[in-house]
């Protein structure tokens, strides 16, 4: 006897499947076709529900979007801290570098820079910090060794470091290789330290 095929808007499974469905599909569309594209109808059908199971739980397309890529898992491939401040920031670049290559990554660091309306703007801020950042605990640790200054502007040095990531991989859709980025790295360093004073002649 043949099972009997599910239909649209009738998921097997628990809510827990249901919305877990909903984030797969969403971040597949936003994969294929982009923020702007994406469309509920289009959501609620890869996903096997009605529109009405999306729509009660996501108002707007933006708050859906949010919630797929909080949802989302991503590894964060980079290796823990070793104490050397150029070897610390070139492993985290690269690991933020390696996931701006794959569709998915550059697809949710594209919408990130689309979302808008009062309904998320504070939850994707916080997305934005999360996202576009650099690993804050490699610079303080590298300031209270002495490594750089006390005074270090750790905000200016993270936008420093990861502007070219993201003006790469988003704009010109070329993510950078790893000479790339230890060229970013070490141009970045030596701005911050302090030139050595000239011998008087």
């Amino acid at each position: 006897m043949r099972p009997k095929k599910r239909s649209v808007g009738r998921p097997v499974g628990t809510g827990q499947d249901v919305v877990l469905a909903i984030h797969a599909a969403t971040i597949a569309r936003l994969e294929g076709a982009g923020y702007e594209a994406l469309r509920i109808e289009d959501v609620a059908r890869a996903a096997g529900v009605n529109k009405t199971s999306v729509y009660r739980r996501y108002p707007t397309k933006a708050e859906l979007v949010v919630a797929a890529i909080l949802g989302a898992r991503e590894e964060d491939d980079a290796p823990a801290p070793t104490g050397h401040l150029r070897r610390d920031l070139i492993a985290h670049l690269e690991a933020k570098a390696k996931r701006l290559r794959t569709r998915r990554g550059r697809a949710i660091a594209i919408t990130l820079t689309s979302l808008e309306g009062p309904a998320v703007a504070a939850i994707a801020e916080e997305l934005r910090r999360r996202r576009f950042v650099s690993p804050t605990d490699i610079l303080d640790a590298a300031i209270a060794r002495g490594e750089l200054p006390k005074r270090t502007d750790t905000g200016l040095v993270k936008e420093l470091l990861l502007a070219p990531l993201y003006y790469r991989a988003i704009v010109l859709r070329t993510p950078l290789d790893r000479p790339s980025v230890e060229k970013i790295v070490d141009q970045v360093l030596r701005s911050l330290r302090p030139a050595t004073k000239r011998k008087a002649t």
